[in-house]
């Protein structure tokens, strides 16, 4: 992490020699990487933290140093980077800006996040109400329950321990998810896609 950290202060300091100051620069990653800790490896398939947990660095004019504890969403990148150049937001666009936050410290406030959509497996769901998060699957009918600020490895299964709250937690899934339609495995795409997401190793 120091070869990262010194790394990325070559970069913002030429960013900002270059520009004044004025760069906006968001670093994080599609997705994480499992290895065995719930007895897989890759990604695609599991909805656990090492898999749905993915760094979020902020940089730029106006963003105070600090770090959230409570979990945001990818989702909520393109908002932010709209909030920040002053450009309204569509009316039916997903997320939250973050920018209040990253530049006055304003509390994000508890809200739910939602997962869904394995790449290959069964169909699988998960939903995040800090510091709680329900995952639904793989197998049918599968349920667990974890505090992932206390068991951030997401070892020990609260489902049965919590029953008020696992039920009130998959009732909020349901509702959030109701009417829509999970996305296909079996989509259908051009030659060439298929072509370039086999080179990249999405398709076997």
């Amino acid at each position: 992490m120091l070869a990262l950290d010194e790394q990325l202060r070559v970069l913002f300091e030429g960013l900002e020699a270059r520009l004044g100051g004025e760069a906006l620069v968001i670093l994080t990653s599609d997705h994480g990487e499992e290895f065995f800790e719930h007895g897989g490896f890759e990604h695609g398939h599991t909805m656990y933290n090492e898999l749905l947990r993915v760094p979020l660095i902020v940089w730029g004019p106006g963003v105070a140093a600090g770090r959230e504890p409570a979990p945001v969403s990818v989702a909520d990148i393109t908002p932010t980077v709209l909030d920040a150049v002053g450009i309204e937001r569509p009316g039916t666009m997903f997320g939250l800006s973050l920018w209040p936050a990253l530049t006055k410290r304003r509390t994000i406030g508890k809200r739910p996040l939602l997962a869904e959509s394995t790449m290959y497996g069964p169909e699988q769901k998960s939903l995040i109400l800090w510091p709680h998060k329900l995952v639904v699957g793989p197998e049918e009918g599968r349920r667990a329950l974890f505090d992932i600020e206390a068991d951030p490895g997401e070892t020990r299964d609260l489902f049965r321990a919590r029953p008020e709250l696992a039920a009130s937690l998959v009732e909020m899934l349901e509702r959030l998810t109701a009417g829509r339609v999970p996305a296909s495995h079996e989509s259908k795409v051009s030659p060439e896609l298929d072509e370039a997401l086999r080179a990249l190793g999405y398709v076997q």
